[in-house]
């Protein structure tokens, strides 16, 4: 997720914000810090199960993920958007039209933009990829396996920088389902 968090094949390190920051933060208090890479579906099992004791990859606080873990303070906000083909411009505009059969949208599983198609979508096929690489569901749009990618708007509007002659950031001027991203740990376990 650069440049929050990216892997560096020389080093064989993590770096980037939701690495350093925290890092240094839990250093500070003399805490010694072990990462552990996870995938945003099964990030709640993991602090419940004691495989980390905090999720600093900036989650979207959502109801139901509050019901599982406890939220720090928000340390940012962000929306959403979504991925469509250039070519299909004129076909998709709004939200519902994308709601409808026939239409496939591709999100990455336990993600907020999996949730939110989960509660909103009706009619179209949902297709939740089983990936921690939040630019796969664009490119399914990219490769045409997906009619279109609801994805956070910060991560949209990197894949489609990359292929501005092949895809849309179609909510980009007003990203919505806008939620605070914090660090999550088990519950109970605030201190």
């Amino acid at each position: 997720y650069p440049p929050m968090t990216q892997f560096d094949l020389k080093t064989g390190k993590y770096t980037g914000l939701w690495v350093e920051g925290p890092t240094f933060l839990f250093e500070q208090l003399g805490l010694t810090v072990e990462l552990v890479e996870t995938k945003w579906a099964t990030f709640p099992s993991g602090l419940q199960t004691n495989h980390f004791d905090v999720f600093v990859g900036g989650a979207f606080a959502t109801p139901k993920r509050a019901a599982a873990v406890e939220f720090s303070r928000p340390v940012m906000y962000m929306g959403h958007s979504v991925t469509i083909r250039k070519e299909d411009a004129n076909k998709f505009k709004t939200m519902a039209d994308l709601d409808k059969p026939g239409v496939t949208i591709a999100t990455v599983l336990g993600t907020s933009a999996h949730d939110y198609l989960k509660q909103n979508f009706k009619n179209a096929t949902i297709k939740a990829l089983d990936t921690g690489d939040l630019t796969q569901d664009s490119l399914e749009v990219f490769a045409g396996r997906a009619d279109a990618a609801l994805q956070d708007a910060f991560k949209v509007a990197q894949v489609v920088s990359r292929y501005p002659d092949k895809l849309v950031d179609l909510f980009g001027d007003r990203p919505f389902y806008l939620l605070p991203i914090a660090y999550a740990v088990s519950a109970g376990n605030k201190d």
